[in-house]
């Protein structure tokens, strides 16, 4: 069956699912719609160009790709609640020898929030379709699906946050995911799905420092012949530090047990996850920088453990223009041994030029490099990006 074939056959089966969160959002809401309505829509083109749209060892060409966006923003807000329904249509086509790899695709998502507040509690729910192709030109193609086939995913989720007094708020949440590959899938692309609860306490000690401490647990079932079945029990301490007017700090550890359940065999293992990070702000400039360790879901919806280093500046040249570059580092493991074989290195400068009230272009580039099982494969791509954004109500 054509893989468009499959992806509306099975989108028939579970849009039910998605529908029926964004319908109860919409019903929790309903007694409050007399606040503010705002709606804004958004259209852009991006047209890019990659010596190596597959990050492999040995490219075929240069790809040539179109993506082209047209998105709709609906908010509205009162005292009491947020309520807000987001959608865009993408559609993305790709020419040029190392084409051969990409999809030429329509790119649809949809997402809903609501949020309620009370005097000392807050409560929040959302919702979300996701359908990413097999490869996409929108943005940086490290970060891109580089999976062999389509995916969807579709995800909810709920929170409440209480204040017990001036200085602590107890939150519990919970999420739950589903993501189906479409058509020919790779060795690791499972279908697959998730739940997961955290329950957290927030001390603010100072009016300058905040602790954090929080537990919960990720179950991930997989639908492969083994029942694979994951469970990822954590515990976390985090504090973030206002230095100065201009410096922000936080950073936060904990210990991490993951449980396996394969063909009814079970493992375990104990391990850590912590990141530190900082944000310092200047006029007219900023500069973040992070570093985190844990494991983690990948694109494919595995659990891989991963050390990843990012540092980011931005610069507003003026009222029109700006200018920003970002890097990254990641070291991933494999899914065999649990060492971190894999790298992936990028940096990415950017400049964004707003022609008119509502017109907005920009340019980057991006250098990507990175080393796997497969061999080094090294990247260079190229973004351009027309976008009109404005309001239609009020």
């Amino acid at each position: 069956m054509p893989a468009q074939a499959v992806f509306m056959e099975r989108s028939r089966h579970r849009s039910g699912l998605f529908l029926g969160c964004a319908i109860s959002a919409c019903a929790v809401g309903g007694s409050a719609w007399a606040g503010d309505w705002t709606v804004k829509t958004n259209l852009s083109e991006t047209l890019s160009v990659n010596d190596n749209l597959g990050s492999v060892s040995d490219p075929e060409g240069y790809a040539f790709g179109s993506n082209s966006n047209i998105g709709l923003d609906v908010l509205a807000r009162s005292y009491v609640y947020d309520f807000n329904l987001k959608g865009n249509l993408g559609y993305q086509t790709y020419f040029g020898d190392g084409a051969d790899s990409a999809s030429e695709s329509f790119r649809p998502s949809l997402s809903t929030s609501y949020v309620r507040r009370s005097k000392d509690t807050t409560f929040s729910t959302n919702a979300a379709y996701v359908f990413t192709p097999a490869s996409n030109s929108d943005g940086l193609e490290v970060d891109s699906n580089d999976s062999a086939a389509d995916r969807q995913t579709i995800s909810a989720g709920y929170s409440v946050a209480h204040k017990i007094n001036a200085r602590n708020d107890a939150t519990v949440s919970a999420r739950a995911s589903r993501s189906d590959f479409l058509g020919n899938r790779g060795d690791e692309e499972t279908n697959s799905q998730s739940l997961g609860s955290t329950l957290s306490w927030l001390h603010r000690a100072t009016k300058r420092t905040d602790f954090t401490l929080s537990t919960g647990v990720d179950w991930y079932g997989y639908d492969d012949a083994e029942n694979t079945q994951n469970y990822l029990y954590f515990m976390r301490a985090a504090v973030s530090a206002r230095l100065s007017p201009r410096l922000t700090v936080n950073a936060s550890a904990g210990p991490q047990l993951r449980e396996d359940y394969v063909d009814g065999r079970h493992k375990s293992d104990i391990g850590g996850l912590g990141d530190v990070g900082f944000s310092y702000a200047l006029k007219t400039s900023s500069l973040s920088g992070s570093a985190s360790y844990g494991l983690s879901p990948n694109s494919d919806g595995n659990l891989r453990s991963s050390l990843g280093l990012r540092l980011n500046y931005s610069y507003r040249i003026n009222g029109h223009s700006q200018f920003g570059l970002g890097s990254q580092l990641r070291f991933s493991d494999d899914g065999e041994g649990g060492t971190l074989s894999n790298t992936t290195f990028s940096i990415s400068p950017t400049y964004s030029y707003t022609l008119a009230r509502d017109w907005q272009l920009s340019a980057s580039y991006q250098f990507a490099a990175s080393h796997d099982s497969d061999g080094p494969a090294i990247q260079n791509s190229a973004f351009l990006t027309l976008s009109r954004s404005y309001v239609l109500l009020p």
